[in-house]
């Protein structure tokens, strides 16, 4: 974690985590980049909400979608988690739907069938480890057009966070922990002040 956590790069670093293998994070130099990897992506699992069915978004409708929430490419998202049953889902549709991807996106998909983690077969992508968990956070970095400052302060919460996610895609026993903390240790009270922060 900590070797993540100190690491720069002027370029994207792919990591493993040595602590759960079934973990990968992508770090970006760059926020602005790590959107166009991540944020189509993350636009069709997280907030598709309005579709009547699941779609990809067009390059067009995925900048109004983040124009009309009054955010850009760089801080739609300071970080990602995505399934790899996830991803499968998103470059079939994407095909299906002839929707031109970024090449960033091209990228990661490139990368998840090198990886061995999909494969193309028969005209669709297949999963080969579905509960394997994606992850992307970005570096620290001065204010820059267009991208906000990430602080040490800032990496740390992000990465945190992601890492959290994964460890609850990934391990059952944390993820029980999770529920059961929910569920048997907070009252209610104490839930809907949770909800509302």
């Amino acid at each position: 974690f900590q070797t993540i956590l100190n690491a720069q790069s002027s370029e994207t670093t792919v990591w493993r985590y040595s602590a759960n293998p079934k973990v990968y994070l992508f770090d970006f130099p760059g926020l602005t980049r790590q959107g166009r990897s991540f944020n189509r992506v993350t636009q069709l699992t997280e907030q598709q909400f309005k579709e009547p069915y699941p779609r990809v978004l067009k390059t067009s409708e995925l900048t109004q979608y983040i124009e009309a929430l009054r955010r850009t490419q760089a801080d739609f998202a300071f970080g990602h988690d995505i399934l790899i049953s996830e991803f499968v889902q998103f470059f079939n549709l994407a095909d299906r739907d002839k929707v031109e991807l970024y090449p960033e996106e091209i990228e990661v998909r490139d990368f998840l069938i090198a990886q061995g983690l999909i494969r193309p077969w028969r005209g669709f992508y297949q999963a080969l480890e579905p509960g394997v968990v994606i992850l992307a956070v970005p570096q620290t970095q001065e204010r820059q057009p267009g991208e906000p400052r990430i602080t040490i302060g800032a990496r740390t919460a992000i990465l945190l966070h992601e890492m959290a996610h994964g460890e609850f895609y990934t391990n059952p026993f944390y993820a029980t922990y999770c529920r059961r903390y929910w569920a048997e240790t907070l009252n209610e009270p104490q839930r809907e002040l949770f909800k509302k922060f």
